[in-house]
């Protein structure tokens, strides 16, 4: 309920009070990702019985965002970035895993709300696509993969905050994806990520009008 009535008075508010220009950028992407990452709870199987550590992972991401002005209200961004994640997990077992890595590839679509200034709001939804794992041992420094490989599928949301420092964009995001288990070799549940990053915005299109009235684009 709440965000169908948040995205209708995104809508609402921004065709009624701002209208009659389009503009469309591509920004490249480098930021920091906090992440907590929890696991399945595999009592049952000595083996596997891995727990993610507490505390947050941080790891360096990159990526690329498409951005569509469709007023100096609403905006859309949809965007998709990778990172390598190595998260500390703790073997109650009797195999001894340390380690586990992987890679992260997300994709988030947000409608944005300009509240004041160059200060913006978004909420959205997020997909990730976990990619192989290693799951092993470090001895001294060394990595040692002992487990398997395998893919998982995350879907979830994101809320950020989203501000035009001239000629960069900074933005703060959180986010929660979940996964759907279809195998025992799938151990990770649910991550939360916390994400600082910077833009710049390259402009490729600009002065689409929706009306036939002309309006001259402003430059953010």
């Amino acid at each position: 309920m709440f965000r169908k009535d948040f995205f209708s008075f995104v809508l609402m508010n921004s065709l009624i009070l701002n209208y009659g220009y389009s503009q469309t950028y591509i920004e490249p992407i480098v930021g920091l990702n906090f992440s907590r990452v929890k696991g399945y709870a595999t009592d049952e199987h000595a083996y596997n019985d891995i727990y993610s550590d507490k505390g947050y992972n941080r790891n360096v991401l990159y990526g690329i965002e498409l951005t569509q002005e469709f007023t100096n209200k609403l905006s859309l961004k949809v965007r998709g970035n990778y990172f390598k994640r190595r998260v500390g997990y703790s073997d109650t077992g009797i195999a001894g895993f340390t380690d586990v890595h992987f890679d992260t590839y997300n994709f988030t679509a947000t409608p944005y709300l300009r509240l004041i200034g160059n200060l913006r709001i978004g909420l959205g939804i997020s997909f990730a696509r976990l990619r192989d794992f290693e799951i092993g041992k470090e001895y001294l420094g060394f990595y040692d993969p002992l487990g398997r490989r395998y893919d998982q599928n995350q879907t979830g949301w994101m809320t950020s905050l989203h501000y035009h420092l001239k000629p960069i964009d900074i933005e703060l995001s959180y986010s929660y994806l979940k996964s759907k288990r279809k195998t025992e070799d799938q151990f990770v549940n649910s991550v939360n990520n916390l994400v600082l990053q910077i833009s710049y915005p390259i402009r490729i299109i600009n002065k689409i009008y929706f009306t036939k009235k002309k309006t001259i684009c402003p430059t953010f």
